[in-house]
């Protein structure tokens, strides 16, 4: 039975079937043509690295076992590897192979050669066989580890440690000067934590890195104790993460499975990790990965991760069959093949031929299945691009693999399209097109991007071996010649030769087709489009007291959730009028709508009228500055002396935190506004991409143009942030422009200055052809001093680094004549207007406020409960003038 293929295209099972063993053979037939290839000759890094991840079960090896205190070291060897098929291993042998609990996965491997071996021999595998009965199958064990693994509900209680996982800075009961003192040691552990990390990324190559880490998280003494547990979840986290970026995939079985942290152990994200750790290292185990997958899919039934997790999981299977298979065609005995094979399928049979390509036939339908789940849930390009893997394996989906590309590269344009800076959907788009066919003349350009996009040896090789997998089974010409660049490419990195300045298709005629004013103003702004972080590294960045604001899962179920409440509920500012037509933010279809009722949402939630913070020199946005320093102070950070606010290394931020707490300037003005946008738009697009996809499957041409249309007119409108200098012949006082009667006064030079910087949003409005056709100042702060409300600026032609572009005009009181005179403003790009995007934290659902985790909170409970935010504020104001 092949079960529910999905949404996407349902296809008939006896075709289904036929083309799932045409493609079994044709991977056997590639299996004897060096790693299934189609390229002529691809050097051992990429391939090795491929054939490794599913043979690299060596027999004989020398296991290192690590006890709790990390001193103790047990070697174990074994003589497996030197016995021939004629001469099977004896108990004591399979005694010392790591890893096989009761033997039972290599005993059931036997199996699997009893029908290749010749008949003198038949009576000893039998006497073999019969002295290792298998009783019970792996998978029932391994949901029954896991559950006991990761026991206990989302979120679990606070643990009791001696370091507080999550502050208290939000209780409307806490007392300000007692939080303060709290978070100063948490602020201090912190940034030894941190500085201690940043030391391990210092020792030199990956394996001191590795062996470094090790001994910090298991043998470094403080106060806080010795080993593992002495790191509260959060630390947990980031050491996990490490040991990812690293390799070191044992350590963080090893981990997740030491750790007494119940949140560590819960946190969706880690579990994930944990699952994909097993896949790569020597705890192989497809059974334990379905089991912890299961899991996440029972705690959310909506979660795609955990559907991609499972198509990972058969992906590893269908490999192990395929590998099976070659090595029984060529006539051979691999005891690491037939290993990893026993590790991933439970069935026994002596009809080998027969079982291992029903396993690969099952174990691939599997994938597909769970792939096709996970795209269809989030239209996520990385899970249409291994979806679209495996339709492209199965031979008679073909047809329908087209079409999957072709919503893989809907999906990428949702995110960004090319010139995303998200590696994985730039990479997503050039496998679809290289499907298709659809974007020939693009390629180059693509191609270039996802190059310059290739920082790291590692990215360089995940994108390597994708291509490599997309090349058994898709032919096209610039395939071939991009690999063997990007393996040039990643040499250069390896030998820290590697100038990001510097492209290597140079020889391909590369050029962007966008015109100058297109590529300089996408330079210097940024979206947060793609679920790409924007964590700007390091502490209070720009002027001011600017955290480094962060996106992450907890934003993205806070903002979904915020597009679903009652406008009613939201904010007693909106005008009748919208309320009369819209019940909920995502029945808004209209851009131009719903950025005016996003401003109306944020100035009421920040108290941007009611404060008067447009006015630098009102009492409003003075009690704005000072609330701010009181919580930066309330924080833990201590103090407001830029130098020693350096010295702090965390000061990461939600958005949705900062509208929660309703504190902020033009910054936050505009970071909250730009998430809130992409959200909605990403929600929008995607109910027009599932019509489509619904279209095309039921043939109704009239909805699918409909919906493809209203798809690209959405798609091109796009949000940004951009950071900027106003420029005006005015006086100054303090940071700002100096103020009388309520305006600005005129400099007796009428000579430009830089009056202020400002953050701000532009609407860019792309042609079909990617280039800009407008830019419309879309601004939530400045509205009565400045004119940036929906307002449309001559961009074309213009050196806005160093000339700027006029925004607008402004009446500026004249202290000779005490009479207003118009003068044109200028906006100047600053040096911190550029796309600083950093993955950092990008999965992460902790919420933080200037680098605290605090308890996440859903958008109705942050809605509910602003009466207490706003009793905070009170005591943080009280608090502060008795500091002053």
């Amino acid at each position: 039975m092949v079960g529910n293929i999905g949404p996407l295209r349902q296809v008939v099972t006896q075709g289904i079937q036929k083309g799932l063993q045409k493609g079994f053979q044709r991977g056997l037939q590639r299996g004897a043509q060096s790693s299934a290839s189609r390229f002529k000759s691809i050097p051992s890094s990429a391939v090795q690295n491929q054939k490794q991840k599913f043979s690299s079960f060596q027999a004989q090896t020398a296991h290192t076992q690590h006890l709790p205190n990390r001193h103790i070291t047990v070697q174990k060897q074994t003589n497996i590897e030197s016995k021939t098929l004629f001469e099977l291993p004896d108990q004591e042998d399979l005694a010392s192979i790591p890893h096989i609990e009761n033997h039972e996965q290599y005993v059931r491997s036997l199996y699997f050669v009893k029908n290749h071996i010749t008949k003198n021999k038949q009576k000893e595998i039998d006497r073999k066989l019969n002295s290792h009965l298998i009783h019970e199958t792996e998978a029932p064990k391994s949901r029954e580890m896991m559950n006991t693994l990761f026991e206990g509900s989302w979120p679990p209680p606070s643990e009791a440690s001696p370091h507080k996982e999550y502050s208290d800075i939000f209780s409307p009961d806490a007392d300000p000067k007692m939080i303060s003192e709290e978070n100063k040691e948490f602020v201090h552990r912190s940034t030894q934590f941190q500085k201690s990390l940043q030391t391990v990324l210092k020792s030199g190559t990956n394996e001191q890195k590795l062996e470094a880490l090790e001994d910090f998280v298991y043998n470094h003494h403080s106060k806080y104790g010795s080993g593992l547990n002495r790191f509260n979840s959060h630390e947990q986290t980031e050491v996990f993460n490490l040991f990812w970026n690293l390799g070191g995939y044992d350590h963080m079985v090893e981990m997740m499975e030491q750790s007494e942290n119940t949140h560590f152990k819960l946190n969706p994200l880690n579990m994930e990790f944990y699952v994909k750790a097993q896949l790569k290292g020597d705890y192989f185990n497809p059974h334990n990965a379905l089991a912890v997958a299961d899991i996440l899919s029972e705690r959310d039934p909506q979660s795609s991760e955990a559907h991609a997790i499972k198509g990972l999981v058969y992906t590893h299977m269908k490999n192990a069959a395929l590998q099976m298979g070659e090595m029984l065609a060529k006539g051979e005995y691999d005891p690491n093949i037939i290993k990893l094979y026993g590790k991933c399928f439970d069935n026994v049979t002596i009809d080998l031929k027969s079982s291992v390509e029903k396993n690969y036939i099952n174990a691939l339908i599997n994938s597909m299945s769970h792939y096709e789940k996970a795209f269809t849930l989030s239209l996520d390009p990385r899970y249409g691009s291994r979806l679209l893997h495996r339709q492209l394996e199965a031979e008679s989906w073909e047809e329908v693999a087209k079409e999957t590309a072709r919503m893989i590269q809907m999906a990428s344009i949702r995110d960004g399209g090319m010139h995303s800076r998200n590696y994985a959907v730039v990479q997503a788009l050039l496998e679809s097109a290289y499907v298709t066919k659809d974007f020939e003349k693009a390629l180059p350009q693509i191609e270039n991007n996802l190059l310059q996009l290739c920082t790291t040896e590692a990215v360089t090789r995940n994108v390597m071996m994708s291509l490599e997998d997309l090349s058994k089974h898709c032919s096209h010409p610039r395939l071939e010649s991009f690999y063997e660049i990007l393996e040039n490419h990643q040499q250069s990195i390896v030998e820290n030769t590697f100038d990001a300045r510097v492209t290597e298709l140079a020889s391909m005629e590369v050029q962007d087709e966008r015109n100058t004013e297109t590529i300089a103003w996408e330079s210097v702004t940024y979206d947060f489009k793609g679920k790409v972080s924007n964590f700007v590294p390091g502490n209070f960045k720009f002027s001011g007291a600017l955290p480094a604001h962060n996106i992450n899962r907890h934003d993205q179920k806070f903002f979904s959730e915020l597009l679903k409440v009652p406008l009613r509920e939201i904010s007693n500012e909106i005008p009748k009028e919208i309320l009369d037509k819209y019940d909920t933010l995502d029945q808004i279809y209209d851009t131009n709508v719903i950025l005016t009722v996003i401003d109306i949402i944020l100035r009421d939630r920040f108290n941007t009228d009611k404060w008067d913070l447009e006015r630098l020199d009102s009492e409003g946005h003075k009690k704005y500055d000072d609330l701010t320093a009181a919580l930066i102070a309330a924080a833990g950070v201590g103090t407001l002396d830029p130098k020693a606010r350096m010295e702090i290394l965390d000061s990461r931020t939600n958005v949705s935190a900062q509208l929660a707490y309703g504190l902020g300037d033009c910054r936050q003005h505009a970071q909250v506004k730009q998430f809130f946008f992409d959200m909605w738009q990403k929600n929008q697009i995607d109910f027009l991409l599932s019509t489509a996809d619904h279209a095309m499957r039921h043939g109704d041409t009239e909805l699918l143009d409909d919906s493809l249309k209203e798809f690209y007119e959405l798609s091109s409108y796009s949000l940004k942030i951009f950071n900027c200098e106003i420029h005006l012949p005015v006086e100054k006082e303090g940071y700002g422009p100096r103020f009388v009667d309520g305006h600005m006064v005129k400099n007796e030079e009428n000579k430009f200055v830089k009056a202020e910087p400002h953050t701000l949003n532009l609407l860019f409005k792309y042609d079909n052809t990617g280039n800009i056709n407008s830019i419309r100042l879309n601004d939530a702060f400045y509205q009565t001093t400045y004119p940036f409300q929906d307002k449309e600026i001559d961009f074309k032609g213009r050196d806005f680094r160093s000339q700027g572009v006029i925004a607008g005009n402004v009446d500026l009181l004249d202290p000779k004549t005490g009479k207003l005179e118009s003068s044109p403003i200028r906006m100047i790009s600053s040096k911190h207007a550029k796309r600083n995007v950093d993955q950092y934290d990008a999965g992460s659902k902790t919420n933080r406020i200037i680098g605290l985790p605090i308890q996440s909170y859903s958008a109705a409970e942050a809605l509910k409960q602003r009466d207490k935010f706003e009793k905070f504020l009170e005591k943080l104001e009280k608090f502060w003038v008795s500091q002053h």
